[in-house]
C-alpha cells in the first residue's frame, strides 16, 4: 500500500462516516457488532474512534509502529487548534476532543474535511 498523507486518510475516513456513520465510536479504538473492545486491526471491528480509524486506515502493523507524527499533528490542528508534537505532548488532544459526551459523527467528519482542506 502507497504512503498515505493526512488528507488521503481524512478524505477516506470522512467518505466511509458519510455513508456508515454507525462505523464511528468513542473511548476505544475499535469495537465488535456486540459493541465489545477490540483491537482497530481485528477483522471483528466494526467501528473505530477517529484515531483507531486513522490506524486502520493506515493498515498500522500490530508491531507497535505509531502513528506518523505529521498525520496526528493535522487532525489535531483540525479538531483542537493545536500541532501535535510527541516532545512536548504527554496525549493526542483530538482523542479527548473526540470522546466528549457531546462529540458526534458530524463533528468527526468536519475535521476530516478541515484535514482534506489544509
Amino acid at each position: 500500500m502507497p504512503t498515505m498523507d493526512a488528507p488521503s486518510v481524512a478524505r477516506v475516513i470522512a467518505a466511509v462516516l458519510r455513508e456508515h456513520p454507525e462505523q464511528w465510536t468513542q473511548r476505544v479504538f475499535a469495537r465488535d457488532a456486540q459493541g465489545r473492545k477490540v483491537d482497530y486491526r481485528s477483522s471483528a471491528a466494526v467501528c473505530w474512534c477517529l484515531h483507531g480509524f486513522i490506524r486502520h486506515v493506515l493498515q498500522l502493523p500490530a508491531d507497535g509502529l505509531e502513528t506518523p507524527t505529521e498525520i496526528l499533528s493535522a487532525f489535531e490542528q483540525a479538531a483542537v487548534g493545536k500541532s501535535y508534537d510527541p516532545r512536548t505532548s504527554e496525549e493526542v488532544a483530538f482523542v479527548a476532543w473526540q470522546d466528549a459526551e457531546e462529540r458526534t459523527v458530524a463533528d468527526i467528519i468536519a475535521v476530516c474535511d478541515l484535514v482534506v482542506a489544509s
